[in-house]
């Protein structure tokens, strides 16, 4: 029997893990199932931004600085233990080009600026102080500039991750999806997998991705899907900042660029061929970094996100009427910011007690009726 069982072995499923056993909890009361592989979804990407302001507001609200500050202090630490490069300290050039939104992001980095914490650098930069720092962009208006940020190797910090827990003793069970689980007598789980073998456990916590509607589907979510294609420069070009537009461009460790923008909504799978996706984020941007054009293509990768449309926001906490089970998931594009603070927050919530779950994140946040289960699916509700 576990104590806790964990399905899903994304960033936030295996943050969570990790943030249990730094609690106290023995490795070998923790299980991860995961369906297919450690970061199969979209905590595999080949690369991502951690933005201290992403998306078309640069207002930060409750909890965004204390998530931010979270992940960047949890990355690095993360990557001197390991010894590995999953990540690079640049800036994020936000461009002011008029077709893009440049006069809303001008606006909102005004109303923003009295939000901002002390360790968040930011300058507004005229067109010609654009041009002269940063010559191999197009002409522009002007730009935003933000720093710290990281520029991160998603899918290798995942899957180092995922190693470190299984080597501390933390059980897992890869390749065997979770199909049905039942509430018992014991006022335990009953956990039955697509192989046959069961699992007794006391907690469950869903950290599935784009597969929430499976499971909850009175969940008012949507699904986009994320697009990236990683480039080799053209020869003679340094790109010494991420930029985020329409799209956006990461220099990530190895030397390479990454191009990434969202492309889709309402699906779960992606219809583009490799070509298509090369040839749609060259096109998005070229239109601030025309040297892309050059650039040789080396793999490209999509990814499907759970999104919470009112807000845009994860959801975190215990589920009503379901016995000790919880949600860690929803969590749109912004994974990498929210997922390592949110799973700490549950972490401490479940051991210690502590009302540590951001009410922005609760999955109070919605009605109960919400987070009605499939009946095909979850069993013996009491």
């Amino acid at each position: 029997m576990f104590s806790y069982s964990i399905i899903g072995a994304g960033l936030a499923g295996l943050a969570f893990a990790e943030a249990l056993h730094k609690r106290g909890v023995p490795a070998e009361q923790i299980l991860l199932i995961e369906e297919t592989q450690p970061a199969a979804g979209s905590s595999g990407a080949i690369g991502a931004m951690l933005n201290p302001l992403p998306g078309r507001s640069l207002i930060m609200k409750g909890g965004h600085a204390e998530a931010y500050a979270y992940a960047y202090h949890w990355i690095l630490q993360h990557a001197q233990e390991d010894g590995r490069a999953y990540c690079r300290t640049l800036p994020i050039l936000r461009p002011f080009v008029e077709d893009l939104g440049a006069e809303q992001m001008q606006q909102s980095f005004l109303r923003g600026l009295s939000t901002y914490p002390a360790t968040l650098h930011s300058e507004n930069l005229s067109a010609s102080q654009v041009a002269e720092r940063f010559p191999w962009l197009t002409q522009t208006d002007g730009a935003l500039l933000f720093s710290p940020a990281l520029a991160v190797n998603y899918g290798e910090i995942t899957c180092g991750l995922f190693e470190k827990l299984e080597a501390k003793g933390i059980r897992t069970q890869v390749g065997h999806a979770l199909q049905t689980m039942q509430y018992t007598q014991d006022n335990t789980w009953c956990l039955r997998l697509a192989d046959g073998t069961e699992q007794i456990t006391k907690h469950v916590i869903f950290s599935i991705g784009a597969d929430l509607d499976l499971w909850f589907p009175d969940l008012p979510l949507q699904t986009t899907g994320g697009e990236l294609a990683e480039f080799r420069p053209p020869a003679g070009i340094e790109i010494n900042t991420m930029i985020s537009a329409a799209g956006y461009l990461i220099p990530n460790t190895a030397g390479t660029w990454i191009a990434g923008a969202t492309f889709w909504h309402g699906k779960k799978a992606s219809t583009s061929t490799q070509e298509e996706i090369f040839s749609s984020l060259r096109a998005k941007i070229a239109r601030m970094l025309p040297a892309i054009e050059e650039a040789e293509p080396i793999r490209s990768w999509f990814g499907v996100r759970a999104i919470h449309p009112a807000d845009r926001l994860p959801f975190v906490g215990p589920l009503p009427e379901l016995p000790n089970v919880s949600m860690l998931g929803a969590f749109s594009s912004k994974g990498l910011l929210w997922g390592p603070w949110s799973a700490a927050c549950l972490a401490a919530w479940l051991v210690d007690g502590e009302n540590a779950i951001h009410p922005r994140t609760h999955t109070q946040r919605v009605p109960a009726s919400a987070w009605k289960p499939s009946t095909t699916r979850i069993l013996g509700v009491p």
